[in-house]
């Protein structure tokens, strides 16, 4: 899958008539780039492409996710809005908040340590940061999001940090990391072996991924096409599905008699 562009990729599938539906990517406004400089005065005078090349570099990226891997996020959702969070490392980037995400109903919450510069540079509609620049040393604030599935939020950071379309694909699509094929047909081979059941989970997680990332206004191409190539894909691996239980319910049901049936003439 790596070395198949997005775009021939989904055209691919689509061209084949395997999807009954695609889903469309929404409407974002542009990010406010006031808002990355606000929180990373650094960046000023830069564009967004740049902003996002300097936190795709191995070394900052590295950085980053080993600040994330370094915060409990349990122990930091306290009543209290912001705490303070001592750091060992002087390699990593410790995060600057705690998106407590909840669906703003009864639903769970779930807590996800994120930094302020990539909140900032990703996602169109979040609110500015809460946390005025320059922050003291290892404090992390509170910010409540509320978005349609909290849960759904974790693959979407993961995203945002990583920006591996292979990754996203894998988890969307139940696949081992490292194992996805390398072309459309191989892919819907694959997702075929699955039962109706498995098939419904990873649509759904489809949909509930896609309705945060537009939620939250995520801005980035290469994902909404993974979007795009994973709703393609898994809804025509289910509808085969469907049709292939069906023809094997039917096969049952009408199998020929193992033994001749005698026909009895009523005399």
């Amino acid at each position: 899958m790596a070395d198949i562009e997005g775009a021939t990729f989904l055209q691919t599938c689509c061209d084949q008539q395997w999807a009954s539906s695609t889903l469309p990517v929404p409407i974002i406004q542009p990010i406010d780039m006031n808002d990355v400089v606000a929180v990373a005065p650094e960046f000023e005078d830069m564009d967004l492409q740049t902003v996002l090349e300097e936190l795709s570099s191995r070394e900052t990226r590295s950085r980053l996710i080993q600040g994330l891997q370094m915060t409990d996020a349990q122990r930091l959702s306290s009543p209290s809005p912001d705490s303070a969070t001592p750091f060992e490392s002087n390699e990593a980037i410790p995060p600057t908040h705690l998106l407590v995400a909840h669906d703003g109903l009864n639903g769970p919450s779930f807590a996800y340590p994120c930094h302020a510069i990539v909140l900032a540079s990703h996602f169109a509609h979040l609110p500015p940061s809460p946390a005025p620049y320059p922050q003291p040393a290892g404090t992390i604030h509170r910010m409540d999001v509320v978005i349609p599935y909290p849960a759904a939020f974790d693959l979407i950071r993961e995203y945002a940090y990583t920006h591996s379309s292979e990754a996203l694909t894998s988890r969307l699509l139940g696949l081992a990391p490292g194992s996805m094929p390398r072309t459309s047909e191989a892919v819907f081979e694959e997702l075929q072996d699955m039962e109706v059941e498995e098939l419904s989970i990873r649509a759904r997680m489809v949909q509930e991924v896609y309705a945060d990332a537009s939620a939250l206004g995520l801005v980035d191409k290469q994902f909404w096409e993974q979007i795009q190539m994973a709703s393609c894909l898994v809804s025509s691996a289910l509808n085969h599905a469907v049709w292939r239980d069906q023809m094997e319910e039917l096969g049952e049901r009408f199998q020929p008699p193992s033994e001749p049936v005698p026909i009895i003439i009523p005399s």
